[in-house]
């Protein structure tokens, strides 16, 4: 991997965008799986859309690494292997989502943390000097965005659900 270095005062070179791409899309991939599987016993629905999400940062690395091949710079990132998921501290955590506030709360972690996946892409782009990856990139930040406002509309519909059931509790102690 390449150390930092820029090819100017605006660009980044190809290798440090893919092999700093192909980290960041490895982190997604692994969250999405922890989390997909805390909503098995909440909200299968959920949990289907974080294995989607999951897809979507496998395939995203499957992007990178024919990007690579074509621009012959295929040694500037590691083929992909589960092995070389990162272990972090939530994946060692083992904790099932069992009510509406904590939906709520990790459903918060997951937005803010696709949402910092579109910054970094944004930031990455503002820095890239290579021309060919631009579109990469900008594909990049508009699948993210498309998360954020699905993760946002998730949020609302759980937090409504929430409410229902709240309200339906009081009125079954009312009457």
């Amino acid at each position: 991997m390449i150390s930092g270095k820029k090819l100017s005062n605006k660009g980044y070179f190809a290798e440090e965008v893919l092999a700093k791409s192909q980290l960041k899309e490895i982190e997604r991939m692994s969250f999405y799986q922890n989390i997909m599987l805390a909503f098995l016993p909440f909200n299968i629905g959920i949990s289907r859309l974080m294995k989607e999400l999951e897809k979507e940062s496998d395939a995203r690395i499957n992007r990178l690494e024919e990007i690579a091949m074509s621009l012959q710079l295929s040694e500037a990132i590691a083929p992909f292997t589960r092995k070389t998921i990162p272990e972090k501290p939530y994946d060692r955590r083992h904790f099932f989502v069992i009510h509406t506030t904590m939906a709520m709360d990790i459903l918060e972690q997951v937005w803010q943390h696709e949402y910092r996946a579109q910054c970094f892409y944004e930031w990455l782009k503002a820095g890239n000097a290579t021309a060919g990856l631009d579109r990469l990139l900008a594909d990049f930040i508009r699948q993210a965005r498309n998360q954020v406002h699905i993760l946002q509309d998730i949020k609302a519909e759980v937090f409504l659900q929430g409410q229902c059931r709240r309200d339906q509790g009081m009125l079954k102690r009312i009457s």
